[in-house]
């Protein structure tokens, strides 16, 4: 490994002209908590130095971190004087202003980028080697302007380089066992690939100069019996916080990084280890193992997971602050035991009101400067998606954490294969920093990357709002378009509908509207309604179906009348109610509805999809209860289920007399009056559950056998021998009965 850097080095000092007066003298790749730029960012930075005699003009001049595009950034009108430092922030903020602070369009990773100078005519000046330089720390010349580079545990912007320095050395570390289940005690060993020093912690703490030194195997084993500890710290306010009632299950989490006379000198590594519990063999979720130093969740001041200062200052909490991300490790473990993801990530607190109770759900960031800028793994096996952006690690959203633990996942279950932009999911059980945090559900993040994966398109090309047209990204001009154009046409004219469908995704917004209405999402439309088109000719508006936690209650509201009677312009229900004057869109609607109560909400397949939830989960909400105390016990949460099941076998009947009441039959008689034959039109897969009967005036039955023709779109029934007269169709179609008049000629 010294032989590389050596070779860097006289690779560098090759191309190094001798006529130059001005060199790199000194960078920073990765500035936590050196220098702030104007805008209070710690912006990476790049020093020049002139260690000439005269003033040099470097106008024109360029900077770059890529060989092959050495042009990249071009210096504005400037110059250094002799012995005099120059400092450019490599931000990627791109001003080049003559007297202002200057910001490249590039940033430098800590894990090796070169940084090129070249003239006004593109010819080479300097060159600093890509090296790997840890945070807050820096890589440059000692002494100034000299030929041998250092890495410094002391930067010195903008001033001579002094202090305590390495030569630029990488060392590689690894583990003797992979992360994961272990059925029995083991010893574990760090190997490095240089001389180095290696500290290691078990605590989740950052590896310092100071943390443990490696002189002999880790011994791995039962952590069963160990006091709780990051379980036992407050998450909460004392109304929503109780500690756990007992010892939660712990693994072991291992941090180690190398080190060189007080210096890190390589990537840190990181796992998570355990014994005793959690057995792939009759453990059937995936363990997600989250690993962070304690102080950036459970600090007083910089924790975001607990009440802290902020809530002792007056506010809600250090958790609802918005924004605040720290870095963590993120390790995944497939249903196998399997580790399939192991890497650095940052995380925020992630939703509304939820973010007060104790359990909280995380938003997971890959970015480049974590070493990745996506997670790879096809963790939802119903999408084709392999690469992510953002995750969530979600815990039961709303009221529902002290219910049922899986409400909205239930609902995205049922949706999954509707044309609807739901969120997938898979359950897993979670620790953070070695001890249990209790059941979660990995799932999609809703965002601009979300949309463009499953949906092919440019995550920068998108128009997303909310609610009432409150933009998220993009603008509302297109939707505004197409409310002016709905507000300001017949909605009786043909050609008015044919117009909006040319704007919105028509069956998109069927089914979305028929399940809102129909699983009576309670925290809906008002909040949580979220609509999207690709920002291209021919984009149509789309709407996102996502946080259902308050669905399932109250199966006798009638929220579909008001879709009738509401009359305010621009508000949530305009879209719906203007829609439904439309008659082919009327038409439509209710078809749907009535497909969704037979097929996709059809109450044994509700039922099914509820146990399905309940078989998957019981064998693990013993010890959610036990780490939370949410629900209280296993009766009460199996009591909260039922309350579900009381809604899926009840809901149906409220919707069939709700659409009955504010709706025509979604049948369709013609001709009328007829001759010879009578057709029944349907728009969904009636036939094998259709029964058809006609009476005549007196109520008595006819009988019509082998009459009918089952068809599609329509049942032919051959009526050529009835007598002239008035008779009643009855068609019954999963227990719910329509009835239409129709006239006999001759």
């Amino acid at each position: 490994m010294f032989r590389f850097y050596i070779i860097i080095l006289l690779i560098a000092l090759m191309f190094k002209t001798t006529y130059s007066q001005v060199v790199i003298n000194e960078i920073m790749s990765s500035n936590h908590n050196c220098i702030t730029d104007e805008d209070g960012d710690n912006s990476d930075w790049i020093e020049l130095y002139n260690f000439g005699n005269e003033e040099i003009d470097l106008t024109g001049y360029y900077l770059s971190d890529k060989d092959e595009n050495v042009l990249m950034w071009k210096l504005p009108e400037v110059s250094i004087k002799t012995k005099e430092f120059l400092l450019i922030f490599a931000s990627g903020k791109d001003r080049s202003f003559a007297g202002k602070e200057l910001h490249t369009n590039f940033k430098i990773s800590k894990y090796g980028e070169p940084v090129i100078l070249s003239d006004n005519s593109g010819n080479f000046i300097d060159r600093l080697p890509p090296a790997y330089v840890e945070t807050d720390y820096s890589f440059g010349r000692f002494p100034d302007a000299k030929d041998s580079l250092y890495i410094f545990k002391t930067p010195t912007p903008g001033a001579p380089n002094t202090g305590l320095f390495i030569i630029p050395i990488y060392a590689n570390l690894k583990f003797s066992h992979n992360p994961g289940y272990y059925k029995n005690d083991f010893l574990l060993q760090i190997y490095a690939s240089e001389n180095v020093d290696i500290r290691y912690t078990v605590d989740a703490s950052f590896p310092t100069d100071t943390s443990s030194l490696y002189t002999g195997a880790i011994r791995i084993d039962s952590r069963a019996g160990t006091e709780n500890y990051y379980s036992e710290i407050p998450s909460a306010i004392p109304k929503y916080w109780t500690k756990p009632l007992g010892e939660v299950p712990k693994i072991w989490t291992i941090r180690a990084r190398p080190f060189l006379d007080g210096i890190p000198v390589g990537n840190e590594i990181w796992g998570s280890f355990w014994i005793g519990h959690h057995n792939p063999d009759n453990i059937e979720l995936p363990v997600v193992s989250v690993i962070t130093s304690p102080e950036n969740l459970f600090d007083y001041e910089y924790g975001i997971y607990v009440p802290g200062i902020n809530y002792d200052d007056g506010g809600e909490g250090n958790y609802f602050l918005r924004g605040e991300e720290r870095d963590a490790f993120l390790t995944f473990f497939d249903e196998n035991g399997i580790k399939q993801v192991n890497q650095e990530v940052g995380i925020r607190i992630q939703g509304q009101a939820t973010r007060k109770y104790s359990q909280k759900s995380l938003r997971i960031y890959a970015r480049e400067k974590y070493g990745k800028d996506e997670i790879a793994y096809k963790f939802f096996p119903e999408r084709e998606n392999e690469i992510f952006k953002r995750l969530l690690l979600n815990s039961t959203m709303g009221d529902d954490w002290t219910r049922t633990l899986f409400k909205d996942e239930l609902c995205a279950y049922l949706v999954k294969d509707l044309d609807l932009d739901y969120l997938a999911f898979i359950p897993v059980i979670a620790f953070i920093n070695g001890e249990y945090w209790g059941i979660h559900f990995l799932k999609e993040r809703r965002d601009e990357y979300y949309l463009a994966q499953n949906h092919n398109i440019n995550p920068n090309k998108i128009d997303r709002l909310t609610n009432n047209m409150d933009v998220v990204s993009g603008n509302a001009l297109h939707y505004q378009e197409m409310i002016n154009f709905i507000t300001n046409n017949d909605p009786k004219d043909p050609k008015t509908y044919e117009k909006v469908k040319t704007y919105m995704d028509v069956e998109n917004f069927i089914d979305y509207k028929c399940m809102q209405i129909y699983l009576n999402n309670r925290d809906w439309p008002h909040n949580n309604l979220e609509f999207w088109r690709p920002d291209t000719t021919g984009g149509k508006w789309r709407w996102i179906f996502w946080d259902l936690d308050r669905a399932f209650e109250e199966y006798q509201t009638d929220n579909l009348t008001i879709y009738r009677t509401f009359e305010e312009n621009y508000s949530v229900f305009f879209l719906l109610r203007m829609l439904l004057k439309m008659p082919e869109f009327e038409r439509k609607f209710i078809n749907r509805f009535y497909y969704h109560l037979n097929n996709t909400v059809n109450t044994k397949i509700v039922l099914e999809a509820i146990d399905h939830f309940k078989q998957t989960l019981t064998p693990y909400v013993p010890n959610h209860i036990l780490r939370w105390r949410t629900p209280l016990t296993m009766y009460e949460w199996e009591k909260n289920i039922q309350s579900l099941t009381s809604f899926a076998m009840q809901r149906p009947t409220e919707m069939l007399y709700l659409l009955k009441q504010i709706f025509d039959s979604p049948f369709t008689i013609a001709p009328n009056p007829a001759n010879e034959t009578l057709n029944i039109f349907y728009e969904w897969d009636a036939q094998k559950n259709t029964q058809i009967e006609i009476y005549n005036i007196a109520g008595q039955q006819i009988d019509i056998g082998s009459k009918i023709i089952a068809t599609e779109p329509y049942f032919q029934i051959n009526i050529n021998e009835l007598q002239s007269g008035v008779y009643l169709v009855k068609i019954i179609n999963e227990g719910m009965v329509f009835t239409h008049k129709f006239v006999k000629t001759n």
